[in-house]
């Protein structure tokens, strides 16, 4: 069986989170200061697919308050599944 990665996507022979990649850096550190700006849709669409720690990033993303790109999705779409700081999260807090 052979795994496709994404159209341009990075792929490391290792364990290591993409974005912890010293040449990958100047990428993640865009994309965090201008947080929902085209780089961090460059970001996600280069440097998360096929990361090897995606799924926990996302699942400690959708469980804290996180913002910018975390396991390949966007601050709106966690928040759109619940994540902390949606509103319907807010509302369950408060009739809970």
């Amino acid at each position: 069986m052979t795994l496709l990665a994404a159209p341009n996507a990075i792929t490391r022979p290792d364990d290591r989170p993409h974005c912890a990649d010293p040449d990958l850096l100047p990428i993640v550190d865009l994309a965090f200061d201008k947080p929902g700006s085209p780089a961090g849709q460059h970001m996600r669409d280069l440097v998360c697919p096929g990361c090897p720690v995606g799924d926990s990033c996302l699942a400690y993303a959708m469980t804290s308050r996180q913002f910018g790109i975390w396991g390949g999705s966007s601050t709106y779409q966690r928040t759109s599944r619940g994540a902390p700081g949606s509103p319907a999260t807010r509302a369950a807090r408060k009739v809970g």
